[in-house]
């Protein structure tokens, strides 16, 4: 039984909005305002706006079977792309495939079916879509005569971040930490995530129509490494929250100050990689409603941490940076 595009919108989670064109549908996780933004500051940003992170489809049924087709699309720097699917909070697979040509080129578009078993009797299942690609969805299907409800969540949730928050480079991405977060939290995730950015006032102002219970943000590892000056940084940082705190004065802020990197003892323009935190701390002292956690700790000083060996955690080390999280809530 093919699900219908309306009953799939009911289903997922972490999209603001959805495009149906030549029969498919694709989950967008910006407003059409603020992908114009990113457009507008960098194309490649832009870009980095349609990719799935975060999104997910979740439900009841008693189906015993589970079929996705989709079409991937290049949308950053990455090309490989999975899916994990998960019964009752148990990962039972990861499927997925690479735009990447047997000569290294880089395809326009791959399309992909696969068909999960989900067992016998009633169950909650989720489908995680990739942080790392576009996503059209071409059908679901589920057993002819098969039930099938939303699964509800408790609480609105909103991440903003750089490429670590995007999910660069976990590769089942229900272990990427903004996921696996909201996961833990039974919160709708929206994933504002985009690889490369810093903090940006003119994001937190193109504000959302849902009103988050919960918003982390982490930002703060690009400023020390791009930006040109601590006032800059400065200014942007607290302009930031400022906004934040001023449209959702109910909502918890989470500042997640930057993780540790292989090359934290380096000084750039901003001077020692800990004032990234202090400043936020700073900021803190002002606005009610934020809480500031210090993350340069939570996962260990070893680069095999990392995929890139360097700055982006693997899936082990995401692992080790929820488990932080989660203890300092």
């Amino acid at each position: 039984m093919k699900l219908s595009f309306d009953c799939l919108k009911t289903l997922m989670t972490g999209a603001v909005r959805y495009e149906e064109r030549a029969g498919k549908l694709r989950p967008l996780r910006f407003s059409v305002e603020q992908e114009r933004m990113y457009y507008a500051v960098d194309p490649s940003f832009g870009k980095k706006t349609l990719s799935t992170a975060g999104i997910k489809a979740e439900f009841f049924t008693n189906s015993k079977t589970l079929t996705v087709e989709v079409e991937a699309y290049p949308s950053s720097s990455r090309y490989f792309f999975d899916f994990d699917v998960t019964v009752n909070g148990e990962l039972v697979e990861s499927f997925g495939s690479t735009l990447k040509n047997e000569d290294n080129s880089i395809a326009k578009s791959k399309k992909l079916r696969h068909t999960t078993s989900l067992g016998e009797g009633e169950k909650r299942v989720a489908v995680f879509f990739p942080w790392s690609v576009a996503i059209d969805i071409i059908s679901v299907e589920i057993d002819d005569g098969a039930d099938i409800r939303p699964a509800p969540r408790k609480y609105k949730m909103l991440t903003f971040g750089d490429s670590i928050t995007h999910g660069y480079d976990a590769k089942n991405p229900s272990k990427a930490y903004a996921t696996a977060l909201a996961t833990a939290l039974d919160a709708d995730p929206c994933n504002k995530g985009i690889g490369g950015e810093v903090f940006r006032p003119s994001l937190a102002a193109l504000c959302e129509d849902t009103i988050p219970d919960i918003i982390t943000v982490a930002y703060g590892t690009n400023d020390w490494s791009k930006l040109s000056s601590i006032e800059e940084y400065k200014q942007n940082s607290e302009q930031f929250y400022t906004i934040l705190s001023g449209l959702y004065p109910d909502a918890r802020i989470i500042a997640l100050a930057p993780i540790w990197r292989v090359d934290i003892e380096k000084e750039t323009k901003l001077g020692e990689f800990s004032n990234i935190a202090k400043q936020i701390h700073a900021i803190a002292e002002n606005i009610p409603n934020m809480q500031v956690i210090d993350c340069v700790d939570f996962l260990p000083k070893k680069p095999e941490i990392f995929s890139d060996l360097r700055i982006h955690p693997n899936d082990r080390g995401f692992e080790y940076y929820l488990k932080g999280i989660l203890e300092n809530l």
